[in-house]
């Protein structure tokens, strides 16, 4: 019976797009016989099932992605707008509701952290102290020095102002925005 010994690779990861990873780890070596009923034969005792890939291979297979579109699309000026625009569009067919939530995603987090943010009691303080300071004359009278005293404790003291205090600060600023 009539045999030959064949090399050749045998990839053990899917390819992304049309970029097709193959590795020196991938080379294999199999057996064929020949038969008259159906040519040549691959006999393999390989077993089917592929090896689970480490984690650190992913990072590898999208350095060779990167890579082998650098080459074709940069460095060799293949760049087909057709393809890309069919690809996008194939992509985004598939991808709309990821994108969809993406973007609900960070308008919701955006909105929270510009209307919903709870501020730290010193910078509470600090904003009601710039609010106040474009009002004129308010540090000529006794109040207006009182408050600044309460401001300066609130602010710069060795504890934090409680959520009474600072409502008591804030109105007492109002009042003197009044004057």
């Amino acid at each position: 019976m009539p045999t030959r010994l064949v090399a050749g690779f045998r990839p053990s990861r899917f390819g992304s797009g049309t970029v097709l990873s193959v590795k020196n780890t991938d080379a294999h070596a199999w057996v064929e016989a020949w038969t008259d009923e159906s040519g040549w034969l691959v006999v393999d005792p390989t077993p089917a099932i592929a090896p689970v890939a480490p984690l650190w291979e992913a990072g590898e297979e999208i350095y060779d992605w990167i890579s082998a579109y650098w080459h074709r699309f940069i460095l060799g000026y293949e760049f087909d707008f057709r393809a890309l625009r069919l690809q996008a569009r194939d992509w985004l067919a598939k991808a709309w509701p990821l994108l969809f939530l993406f973007v609900v995603f960070a308008l919701a987090n955006r909105l929270r952290r510009s209307v919903w943010k709870k501020r730290a009691p010193r910078e509470r303080v600090s904003r009601i102290y710039r609010r106040l300071e474009s009002k004129p004359f308010w540090r000529q009278s006794e109040a207006g020095k009182n408050w600044l005293q309460e401001y300066q404790r609130q602010r710069f003291g060795p504890i934090l102002p409680s959520r009474d205090e600072l409502k008591s600060l804030d109105q007492a600023a109002r009042d003197l925005a009044r004057l």
